[in-house]
């Protein structure tokens, strides 16, 4: 967070929203309590978030999660009678919605969290006799309404598991772009291909599927910034050439950050806000990925 305020906020005038905590603060108890390494809660990282005049986010996921820490959350599922479907959990099994849900508020009112990426949402097509819920989508828009109650402020994020219905933002602000986190299609770079693939599966999953879904409502992913690259590993990160338009959104990894990352993120930044006050970016601004988009016109499925 000293990395970010420096070089964005103080050098380069930036405007953050918020920090957003993924995957890894919990005890894997599946209980959403504070792991170890947050044992004293988020306190200090939300007085230094204040200090920057910004917020904390957090991650959660309904039905538990991925791979192995899935696995270990739901295997407490029996000892705390929490209801699972096909191997994880179920948010409209009465149980599990009741502890989730005051977790959840209990984030919301005692830590201060302000925006929630709500991960895994579970299914429409199940029931669980004697729950309340219709299905786990039902107990969802439940959720997010004691939520919004607890604070009508929140920018509540619904990622995997939700459908390309506009219907999901009478409730909530955005949903996932849907596919993988990462993956490459077309010609061009690695990082070319990478955001040529972004693109074409917001294409197939949201404008064939969902053609009324506002395109400016998606989680779209931003550049990953990691130690272990799946496709890139080895080539250069300076530049914008590497960046391309996608540093609005953010995965990152302390390590690998560097001047020219922060740089062209501050951009990057400064560019997504004119966009929503309605400002036009400028030719110069839209050059980098250029080539993958020239690419994908006549290509596309």
């Amino acid at each position: 967070m000293d990395e970010y305020a420096s070089e964005l906020i103080s050098k380069r005038g930036v405007k953050l929203d918020g920090f957003l905590l993924d995957d890894g603060w919990d005890d894997l108890t599946g209980k959403w309590l504070f792991g170890p390494a947050f044992k004293h809660g988020f306190g200090a990282i939300k007085e230094k978030a204040d200090s920057l005049h910004t917020s904390v986010g957090l991650w959660l996921s309904p039905w538990g999660g991925y791979n192995k820490p899935r696995d270990v959350r739901v295997s407490h599922a029996k000892e705390n009678g929490f209801e699972t479907v096909d191997g994880k959990f179920a948010l409209s099994g009465p149980n599990y919605f009741r502890n989730f849900d005051r977790q959840i508020i209990g984030l919301i009112k005692n830590e201060h969290i302000t925006s929630f990426k709500l991960d895994g949402m579970g299914n429409a097509n199940s029931y669980i006799k004697g729950s309340p819920y219709a299905s786990d989508f039902d107990a969802s828009i439940e959720l997010i309404k004691n939520m919004r109650a607890a604070n009508k402020d929140l920018f509540i994020n619904l990622t995997t598991g939700t459908n390309a219905s506009p219907s999901w933002l009478f409730y909530a602000d955005s949903i996932w772009r849907q596919g993988d986190d990462i993956n490459v299609y077309g010609k061009g770079s690695p990082v070319q291909q990478w955001i040529t693939y972004r693109d074409a599966e917001t294409y197939r999953s949201i404008v064939r599927k969902g053609p009324l879904f506002p395109i400016n409502s998606l989680m779209y992913h931003g550049i990953v910034s990691a130690e272990h690259a799946y496709f890139w590993a080895g080539e250069s990160t300076d530049g914008p050439g590497f960046c391309g338009p996608g540093l609005e959104l953010l995965r990152h990894r302390h390590a690998v950050a560097g001047a020219v990352h922060h740089a062209f993120n501050a951009e990057q930044r400064q560019m997504g806000h004119a966009r929503r006050r309605g400002q036009m970016v400028t030719g110069k601004q839209q050059r980098a990925g250029r080539q993958p988009l020239d690419w994908r016109r006549p290509n596309a499925a």
